[in-house]
């Protein structure tokens, strides 16, 4: 039979019990309430990529819209050009004569309305706003001309410009808003891309990049081949430059032998790579380690516990448990760690101390109960 603890044994047991008892109690750290940022909105998702057949479509329809527009501002160069008042501005200015030379001298670069409708034409003049733009110059040549000359001629000349431009403005308004608001947005979103309109004091005439879409529309009216032009165009920009060897194997497939004919040496680095940790992982770790260890000074508080109270308290547990075998002495000390371990984080053992002498008799009338029924 096993010999029950010794007196010495059971001591040293309650000495351990009496060390952790008089711990300094560790404090869980306060955290700081936190603040509650306030969520940025999610940007909405990009809107989708038209595909080329959409591009070519939406293409055709702005050019039908400018091509309108076109016929609109043609129409008011034409009606101003035949008015015979405004004759001195139908036709463009001939620099090799002294007057010609001496007009373009003094304005710089002259505008008048055929150079405007020539501008039209050459889709130099797209929308409402740079028609606009163009009449204004014109009258600005005249008041730079004309300027401070009290001659009757001159000053009956300033006033027919000032009257082109009215009439100029007049019938612009006249136009439909509802066209010439979609033609601003067309000749906008086609600035942005880099074709721009004309300046109305330049003679420079800017050059405009023809979108792949009008290139390749332009190409198949002029080769006269139909359908079968833009197929092939399309099949040229959708083949790859180069044909590789394995040309009727998926893209899938061919990765496959790749990666077997150089002994699967791409499959063992993507397991390396899952299995090793990432750069960084190490440092984490640890730290979260040290955070859950480290006890802040403020958190160490000294035990306040009675301790000529708790030392007769072991010393009448050593007594009690004279004769007791170690699994009765092992149930008297879980109830004792339990009392102990439900008031770790408080500081005064008074309580605690309590606890501990009815734990010793809940196991002491416990054990009493099992040897009366063991007796009966």
């Amino acid at each position: 039979a096993i010999e029950p603890p010794s007196a010495a044994s059971r001591e040293l047991v309650f000495e351990r019990l009496r060390n952790d008892i008089c711990t300094a109690v560790i404090r869980p750290p306060v955290r700081a309430e936190q603040t509650m940022r306030p969520l940025r909105k999610v940007p909405p998702p990009p809107p989708p990529k038209p595909s080329k057949e959409e591009e070519r479509q939406q293409w055709e329809a702005d050019e039908a819209v400018l091509r309108t527009m076109r016929m609109e501002l043609r129409e008011v160069c034409m009606r101003l050009g035949s008015d015979r008042k405004f004759r001195e501005w139908s036709r463009p200015v001939d620099a090799r004569t002294d007057e010609g030379a001496k007009y373009v001298q003094k304005v710089g670069f002259p505008m008048e309305l055929a150079t405007l409708l020539d501008r039209v034409n050459h889709r130099q003049v797209r929308s409402k706003a740079s028609f606009e733009k163009h009449l204004h110059r014109i009258a600005e040549c005249a008041r730079t001309y004309y300027n401070k000359s009290e001659q009757e001629e001159a000053l009956r000349q300033l006033g027919r410009a000032h009257q082109l431009l009215d009439e100029g403005l007049e019938m612009l308004d006249s136009l439909d808003k509802q066209l010439v608001d979609k033609c601003e947005k067309i000749v906008e979103a086609r600035q942005e891309r880099g074709e721009p309109q004309a300046n109305p004091e330049s003679a420079e005439m800017p050059k405009a990049k023809t979108p792949a879409v009008a290139s390749a529309k332009r190409n198949t009216v002029a080769s006269g081949t139909g359908s079968t032009a833009v197929h092939i165009a399309r099949h040229v920009e959708q083949a790859p430059d180069h044909q590789t060897p394995n040309a009727g194997v998926s893209a899938t497939e061919h990765e496959g032998m790749n990666d077997e004919g150089s002994g699967g040496k791409t499959a063992q680095t993507d397991v390396l790579r899952q299995t090793s940790p990432k750069e960084g992982d190490g440092a984490h770790t640890i730290a979260n380690e040290t955070d859950l260890s480290a006890t802040p000074e403020n958190s160490l508080e000294a035990a306040g516990v009675d301790e000529a109270h708790l030392d007769t308290l072991l010393a009448d547990l050593n007594s009690e448990t004279d004769g007791w075998n170690t699994t009765d002495l092992e149930v008297l000390l879980v109830e004792l760690y339990r009392a102990v371990a439900k008031h770790r984080h408080v500081t005064c053992k008074t309580e605690l101390l309590c606890d501990l002498h009815k734990a010793l008799e809940r196991v002491v009338a416990k054990l009493v109960t099992t040897e009366s029924s063991v007796d009966l």
